[in-house]
């Protein structure tokens, strides 16, 4: 085979290997941008408690641990000590 030819069809190559390249980069984009545009999901609200106050801390004290590190900022077990609820019942710690 000539190397004329043989370097024109390498070059052919990599020109359509280029190509196929940025053909499926647009496409991903396009369908990154048409889920961004037609698939609205409305948001959930993540502050749902009617309560206030001592209500609210109970709530998330009793609640799902994780909740009150979001909500603020702390761990369950920096809040609540089993040993200081025992004590203030009257009861004797295990």
């Amino acid at each position: 085979m000539d190397p004329n030819i043989e370097a024109q069809v390498i070059c052919y190559v990599q020109h359509h290997c280029r190509l196929a390249t940025l053909i499926i980069l647009i496409i991903a984009q396009v369908a990154i941008y048409w889920k961004l545009l037609f698939s609205y999901n409305a948001p959930i609200p993540f502050h749902t408690s009617i309560l206030t106050g001592e209500g609210w801390m109970l709530e998330l004290l009793n609640g799902h641990p994780e909740r009150i590190q979001v909500c603020l900022s702390v761990s369950h077990d920096a809040l609540y000590d089993p040993e200081e609820d025992v004590e203030l019942g009257g009861g004797k710690p295990t």
